[in-house]
């Protein structure tokens, strides 16, 4: 029974050695590539943001915001300049009405651009600071 007991301890033993030496070399591989200079410099970075405001700024998900806030920004100038050229269509046209109401009609869309134009920033800075 005892023998048993010490048979067990010696394979907990040997275990924990090989786990432990897993890790040295893991730490290692992970010098040798500059991944630890890496994780320093993130845990460094995170510091400032609670716990919520890091599950949240997963870099992927950042980039792809970034990148539909910019289509937005786009569209949203777009659809403005389309609003302004049919106003000053409707000016040249025989019908010469007012151009004044409908004028203010791109002022929706430039409000909507520049919403997400601000969005656009705040995610750039975001990401910037990531890789700070």
């Amino acid at each position: 029974m005892n023998n048993n007991n010490n048979n067990h301890k010696n394979m907990g033993d040997e275990f924990m050695d090989g786990l432990g030496s897993s890790i040295n070399d893991a730490m290692h591989i992970a010098r040798a590539t500059g991944l630890d200079k890496q994780m320093n410099k993130d845990i460094k970075n995170l510091k400032g943001y609670t716990d919520s405001e890091i599950i949240s700024m997963d870099l992927q998900e950042l980039k792809s915001a970034k990148k539909q806030s910019k289509k937005m920004f786009i569209c949203g100038v777009m659809f403005a300049v389309l609003i302004v050229f049919g106003c000053l269509g409707t000016t040249f046209s025989e019908s010469g009405g007012n151009i004044l109401p409908l004028a203010i009609f791109a002022i929706i869309p430039v409000l909507f651009a520049r919403k997400h134009y601000k969005k656009y920033k705040k995610i750039e800075s975001r990401i910037s600071e990531y890789y700070k």
